[in-house]
């Protein structure tokens, strides 16, 4: 009887091995083809053939995690490093849970537990005072793909061959603790290892950019961009073109994401035909020591921005001009400018416009963000008096004549610990008509035409053209003024500010929000339309039945 019993038992635990390894086999299998939920239910499988195998609950973790269900990844995992406390392989998966669970110091605390060894090496590190220091810290706090190790052959993960994923995880955690030298030398090891996680050559890329080392951000540019990673939209084209201009790469040396030709074969305003033509010219004379603010945007943004912008304008009783330049009007649009402009009859208000299908350049954000410098040229080769271009979405505070009293021909705004396509800021320069200022916008103007059309142009193409053009403006002895982001395109709202710029949650309540109800507030009425009141129509050059579908 006894000689049955045993028979049965390890019949019974021969059969549960077979089941488990079997399962076992099916997880790594489907995990490794990329189908986690099917990895999921064979780990289920062998964990209940084998409740006791650590290696079962490490599974479940595993593809927990990549299937993003962080608290179930948790508790597997935890249960994995109870049975086996000392397996570095499972130690640092639940780091990787933590991580899916926002909960940081944890997964810190684990990859240490994990790595013992190269923690003590990576404390040694001094962190120097770098130029990424000084850079908006958005740029890297949102540094969080999380990286799951290989499997190959349908074989169980190794520890050599899982430990790549995990210190570039760990490496990411380090540089959102801003101790960027340690974390990338945890992800510098992680690539000497396994060249395959293109992600990590993506924020070597980006934080190379960042420090101004250019070969190297060139480097890891290219093998990010080989492998198809980017760290946020378009990051990885941008890293390598600003490498190549840190460099000081040739116009035509530089990488084919852009066409460079304007920056070397340009002659004369031919450019201009590659984009509608504009409505509205020639703009009528202005007061001599009349500053003229210009404001290009869409129909939307002029409901909801521009109209109080040009209140907070009228507001400050300084010796202001205004210009509208809009996109794609409608006749509500044009309704809206007629109060407006009634409402704030005592500064000459003027207005251009043109029809554009979006669609053919690139789409409306792209289009509205990059062309409005081309028509800041053609305005300012228009009128003998300084021009201010402003973000739509921006208010005055101050009388910016008097500001900008001392100022030269070229003034643009500039954050010089940004990378190249955020250092100089689209959301506020200066211009006063001069062979030089001139020469800078026909430049520029042309770079962004010449990328336009097509499906060419690229988040931030605005910006990196100003860095582009600036550059190269200085290079040949131009002078530019570089005004103060805290004076003129102020996202803090700091009360000594010129200009508050917002860029994101713009209804939010916030001070911009406040100021903004409160300048509405008193914002003249329009009263009824007068006579003359389609004058800055005709004035302008244009017909009513132009806009009015009249």
């Amino acid at each position: 009887m006894l000689t049955a019993l045993l028979r049965k038992f390890f019949g019974f635990g021969t059969r549960a091995s077979r089941l488990h390894a079997e399962a076992m086999q099916r997880a790594w299998s489907a995990y490794g083809a990329g189908n986690p939920a099917e990895a999921h239910a064979a780990a289920q499988q062998a964990a209940r053939a084998w409740p006791e195998s650590s290696l079962a609950h490490y599974a479940l973790g595993l593809v927990a995690c990549a299937l993003g269900n962080c608290d179930a990844a948790a508790a597997a995992l935890e249960r994995a490093v109870e049975m086996d406390a000392g397996n570095a392989l499972y130690v640092a998966a639940l780091a990787n849970a933590r991580l899916l669970q926002e909960r940081e110091d944890d997964a810190y605390a684990l990859y240490r537990r994990a790595f013992p060894d190269i923690a003590r090496r990576i404390d040694a590190l001094p962190e120097r005072d770098s130029p990424w220091k000084k850079a908006h810290p958005d740029w890297l706090r949102h540094l969080r793909q999380l990286s799951l190790p290989p499997v190959q052959d349908g074989r169980e993960p190794h520890l050599s061959t899982a430990t790549p994923a995990y210190l570039l995880n760990w490496g990411l955690l380090l540089i959102r603790f801003r101790r960027v030298r340690a974390g990338l030398d945890l992800i510098e090891q992680a690539l000497r290892a396994d060249a395959g996680y293109g992600y990590g050559h993506a924020v070597l890329a980006l934080v190379y950019t960042l420090d101004r080392a250019w070969p190297q951000a060139l480097a890891a540019g290219r093998a990010a961009r080989a492998l198809g990673a980017d760290t946020i939209p378009g990051a990885t084209d941008l890293c390598i073109v600003s490498a190549q201009l840190g460099m000081g790469k040739p116009s035509h040396e530089l990488d084919l994401l852009f066409d460079w030709r304007p920056l070397h074969n340009l002659d004369d305003d031919s450019y201009l035909d590659r984009l509608p033509a504009i409505e509205g010219l020639p703009l009528v004379a202005l007061p001599s020591d009349a500053l003229l603010h210009f404001v290009a945007c869409d129909a939307g943004y002029l409901e909801r921005h521009a109209v109080a912008l040009v209140h907070s304008i009228r507001a400050q009783r300084g010796d202001a001009a205004i210009h509208l330049h809009l996109f794609e009007p409608t006749a509500q649009t044009w309704a809206t400018v007629d109060k407006l402009r009634a409402a704030v009859i005592a500064l000459p208000l003027s207005v251009t416009w043109e029809t554009v299908a979006f669609d053919d350049y690139s789409g409306k954000s792209l289009y509205c963000a990059c062309a409005r410098f081309v028509r800041l040229y053609q305005i300012v080769r228009e009128t003998e008096n300084r021009v201010v271009m402003l973000d739509a979405d921006s208010l005055v505070r101050a009388d910016l004549g008097s500001a900008l009293a001392g100022a030269g021909d070229i003034g643009l705004v500039r954050a010089e610990h940004e990378p190249p396509w955020h250092c100089y800021l689209g959301g506020f320069c200066a211009f006063r008509r001069s062979a030089a200022s001139v020469r800078f916008l026909r430049e520029l103007g042309a770079l962004l035409a010449f990328n336009l059309p097509g499906g060419r142009a690229r988040r931030y193409l605005d910006q990196l053209a100003l860095y582009v053009c600036a550059r190269r403006a200085e290079s040949q002895g131009m002078c530019i003024d570089h005004l103060p982001i805290g004076k003129f395109c102020d996202t803090l709202f700091t009360e000594d500010a010129l200009v508050w710029s917002v860029t994101q949650n713009k209804d939010a309540d916030s001070p911009f929000a406040r100021y903004k109800q409160e300048v509405l507030a008193h914002a003249p009425a329009s009263g009824a339309p007068r006579a003359d009141g389609n004058a800055w129509c005709r004035q302008g050059g244009g017909q009513r039945c132009a806009h009015s579908g009249t």
